[in-house]
């Protein structure tokens, strides 16, 4: 279960993706952003294209190696009923710096204007966060939510039958997790042998809440338990079928099939074979603090009523003289 039998611990917590939606209702304000997208992905020599049935997406960081993540920037012209500006990003998959390159580049594209509007009326609309747990054995575990009332749990295996990931909920649950063998994905997709087991565990949660206020979500790793497989197959309480069923199905699938007898006689043997995983509050504590960094790069500045040095503040009168000229750009699109 864990390397050399060190308890498990925590080895980071961070937002895993976020979708941000803005509503933007003024045509001038559209055709700005539409043609600053054209300007944007000029500089790198690309196209905006079609994407995530937006009629424009641009990618957020042009690097090579972020070529494969969703770090997108997409606009909505033609659905009334979506918002106009739709964002999906990894924020854990990038350097500090290059998550530094897409929020300046975000700026660009949206102007000073709306940008300093996104902290307060941006809304997100799916946040996943993710937490490693180190010393841990992917293989030979079982896990269960309390709180998950909807979908059950299975496992998905690669080419060669391994188990590679297990899902709680269904795709259409608010909540769903997401909880894979990292170890065994650094060494296939980025050549790092971990000197520790790792398991990943990901909450893709669903939500409607504004950009400033995702602290505020209900903590997703309440009564989320883990437990040892293997131990709990050699007691000889748990039957063979059930084993293999935990093994193929899931246990929360499991716990929803069993009899009232045989599920009291099931939860005392998940009370015996509990692993004892980092805090819930300890873990949700340590995302509070990585996100709060997070929503730094977003927050509008403080306005300065010094008359000795007053900030200048760019006005919606200047935006508007942008979005009047945009037109004379050297962009192929001039309206949305």
């Amino acid at each position: 279960m864990t390397g050399n039998n060190v308890p498990p611990e925590t080895e980071n917590v961070s937002i895993d993706k976020i979708h941000i939606t803005l509503k933007v209702t003024k045509p001038h304000y559209r055709r700005a952003i539409v043609n600053r997208m054209y300007e944007y992905a000029a500089k790198y020599n690309e196209q905006p294209f079609p994407k995530m049935n937006c009629q424009h997406a641009v990618v957020l960081n042009y690097k090579p190696e972020y070529k494969n993540n969703r770090l997108l920037f997409c606009v909505n012209t033609n659905n009334p009923n979506r918002p106009f500006v739709q964002m999906f990003f990894n924020p854990s998959c990038l350097l500090p710096e290059d998550l530094d390159i897409a929020v300046n580049n975000i700026r660009f594209i949206l102007g000073n204007t709306l940008f300093n509007k996104l902290y307060s009326e941006g809304n997100v609309s799916r946040l996943d966060i993710a937490f490693d747990i180190k010393n841990i054995t992917f293989e030979d575990l079982a896990f269960n939510r309390n709180l998950q009332r909807s979908g059950g749990g299975h496992f998905s295996h690669d080419k060669d039958g391994r188990i590679e990931t297990f899902y709680i909920g269904s795709k259409t649950s608010n909540i769903r997790y997401r909880i894979y063998n990292k170890t065994k994905q650094l060494l296939d997709k980025k050549g790092i042998d971990a000197p520790y087991p790792i398991t990943r565990i990901e909450a893709e949660i669903k939500i409607n809440q504004p950009l400033r206020m995702i602290t505020n979500i209900k903590n997703p790793f309440e009564r989320f338990h883990v437990f040892k497989l293997s131990d709990m197959i050699a007691d000889k309480r748990l039957p063979i079928c059930v084993a293999d069923s935990i093994h193929f199905r899931g246990l929360p699938a499991v716990l929803q099939l069993l009899g009232d007898n045989e599920r009291k006689a099931m939860e005392q043997l998940l009370t015996d074979y509990k692993v004892e995983i980092p805090p819930a509050d300890e873990v949700f504590g340590l995302w509070k603090q990585e996100c709060a960094s997070f929503l730094k790069l977003f927050r509008p500045p403080v306005r300065s009523f010094s008359k000795l040095n007053p900030r200048k503040d760019v006005t919606e009168d200047e935006e508007f003289f942008y979005h009047l000229h945009a037109e004379q750009r050297s962009c192929p699109i001039a309206a949305a």
